[in-house]
């Protein structure tokens, strides 16, 4: 599942909904899942790209997500958190739901990828899943999650830009701190303690609550981009309690996946983003024998012709001629039946006959 979005419409920035001017925040998400055995049936995966795409450094930036996560019947919902899994979840209060009846699962969501964050450390790596193949950021740590908390609804959500950056935070939006009871200090991680052995700070009773994960704060500079990565995971035991302990196992496996960058798993191919413009790449190998590759990006459906030519300017051989969506594209051309020299690609982008765009580049066969 794709999606798209920003906050660049200041026709949706009146106060109830911040009271802000715009971040021009740009904000691609991907949601994936698997059909394969166990736990991973039922984990889907997330990933946020947030690009900031103003002329503005965004200062203290903190990228949260916010969840509702009604478990069959709302009212009679606790919440926990596990700061070592990176997990925040959602349990029933006993082990009779409404909707699910007896032995009602739990659910929950992995922080797998906070805010990638500078070091000095240059040993450090941060390091992204595109894929099955890693991304490698040298000199980078994870932020990873420093906030988890949750509110009752009945408290109200943030109303206004103070408030929600206050909750980003892991404060209340009053701005004074959540109390953890268990020892009387202040926290960013609400109902940390464990409900299996109902041990530490645990939630009594049910409510109908949202709770907010969050990594930060770091400065972002135009341009930049920060990526999180979330995985939500749902699994069902024997009672209410034993779902978190199958919960937990599911999360260990969902992290697992991710930092294997799914080696174990069938992933099809898939484009995760929308091309801002049109282009054409250099071919590579390029001097080739026999075989190259030509890439070329379309940035709305259209009608793409991808041809080659010799010194002359003979059309030699038709690559492309199609209609294609937005998207990146590849072709190979083949050389073997051609003599060594030089020839020219050119690719054409037309709607009805208008060109939108157009381009030729050099290649060289040798043999």
């Amino acid at each position: 599942m794709f999606y798209r979005y920003t906050d660049s419409d200041t026709n949706y920035h009146w106060a109830n909904h911040g009271g802000t001017k715009p971040l021009n925040a740009d904000i691609i998400q991907i949601n994936w899942a698997y059909n394969d055995n166990g736990y991973i049936n039922n984990t889907i995966y997330s990933e946020f790209k947030i690009i900031n795409r103003s002329n503005k450094i965004w200062k203290n930036f903190i990228a949260g997500v916010f969840f509702d996560d009604d478990l069959g019947n709302a009212t009679d919902d606790n919440y926990g958190c596990d700061s070592s899994l990176g997990l925040g979840y959602v349990y029933n209060s006993n082990n009779n739901d409404g909707e699910y009846g007896l032995n009602p699962p739990a659910v929950g969501t992995v922080f797998l990828r906070g805010l990638r964050e500078r070091t000095i450390d240059s040993s450090e790596t941060y390091f992204l899943c595109s894929g099955k193949n890693k991304i490698a950021y040298t000199g980078y740590t994870d932020k990873k999650v420093t906030a988890s908390v949750n509110v009752p609804k009945h408290f109200g959500f943030p109303l206004n830009y103070a408030e929600s950056y206050r909750v980003l935070k892991g404060l209340q939006n009053t701005g004074r701190p959540f109390i953890n009871p268990v020892g009387n200090f202040p926290t960013k991680f609400s109902h940390s303690g464990d409900p299996v052995t109902n041990q530490g700070w645990v939630m009594s009773g049910g409510d109908d609550r949202y709770f907010l994960m969050a990594s930060g704060s770091l400065d972002v500079n135009p341009g930049d981009t920060q990526i999180i990565v979330i995985a939500q995971v749902i699994a069902r035991g024997n009672s209410n309690l034993n779902s978190i302990t199958k919960l937990r196992e599911a999360s260990v496996i969902a992290r697992e996946n991710y930092e294997n960058c799914f080696a174990n798993l069938y992933l099809p191919e898939c484009r995760d983003f929308i091309p801002y413009e049109y282009s054409l790449k250099q071919n590579f190998p390029n001097p080739f024998n026999p075989l190259t590759t030509i890439r070329y990006s379309i940035k709305e459906p259209i009608d793409v012709t991808l041809t080659v030519y010799d010194v002359l300017g003979r059309e030699v051989s038709i690559l492309v001629n199609e209609r294609k969506f937005a998207g990146e594209y590849e072709v190979i051309w083949n050389g073997r039946n051609f003599a060594s020299g030089v020839y020219f690609y050119k690719i054409a982008a037309k709607n009805s006959g208008d060109v939108k765009y157009t381009k030729s580049m050099k290649m060289v066969l040798l043999k």
